[in-house]
C-alpha cells in the first residue's frame, strides 16, 4: 500500500469513527443522558482536581507548567476497565489523553504507567478513580461542596 492509499484510508476510518461518534454521543433529546457529558464532568470536575481563578493583569495564564498543569486538572476513572474504556474511546485515561492527545487510546494503558511514575518522582499528585461510581461520587460531593460555597 502506497502512502497515498494509507493517507485515504485513515483519512475515511477517521471520518467514520468521528461520525460513529457523533451519532454515538450527540442526541437532540433532553431527556436523555450525554455519554461525552459524563465523561467530561467525571474527568475535569471532581474533588481532587485544581481549578484556577482568572489570571490577574501581569500574571501568567496558567501558573505552572503545561504538563503539570494537564495532570492536576483532569483525572482519570476505571482504567482497569476494558469495557469503559472501549465505550469511551479512552476517554477514561483523561490525563493521558491530555498529555498525549495525537496517540491511540490503545497505548494509553502502558503510558499511564509511565506518567505515574514521573509524577511520584517530581512529587505531583496524580488523579485517578478506581471505578467510573468512585468518580461520580467525587463529583456529586464537588457539586454539593461548591453549591454550598455559591
Amino acid at each position: 500500500m502506497g502512502l497515498h492509499h494509507y493517507f485515504l484510508y485513515s483519512t475515511y476510518f477517521n471520518e467514520r469513527r468521528f461520525s460513529y461518534y457523533f451519532r454515538l454521543f450527540d442526541s437532540f433529546s433532553s431527556d436523555r443522558i450525554e455519554p461525552i457529558g459524563v465523561v467530561f464532568q467525571l474527568a475535569h470536575v471532581v474533588e481532587s482536581t485544581d481549578f484556577h481563578d482568572a489570571p490577574v493583569e501581569g500574571e501568567k495564564i496558567i501558573p505552572t507548567e503545561w504538563a503539570i498543569h494537564q495532570i492536576r486538572t483532569t483525572a482519570n476513572f476505571g482504567t482497569k476497565s476494558k469495557v469503559l474504556n472501549w465505550y469511551t474511546g479512552g476517554l477514561n485515561f483523561q490525563v493521558e489523553h491530555h498529555l498525549f492527545p495525537r496517540i491511540s487510546h490503545v497505548h494509553y494503558p502502558a503510558i499511564n504507567k509511565l506518567v505515574k511514575e514521573t509524577c511520584e518522582q517530581f512529587n505531583i499528585a496524580y488523579n485517578e478513580f478506581p471505578s467510573m461510581m468512585a468518580a461520580m461520587g467525587s463529583h456529586t460531593r464537588h457539586l454539593k461542596l461548591i453549591g454550598r460555597t455559591a
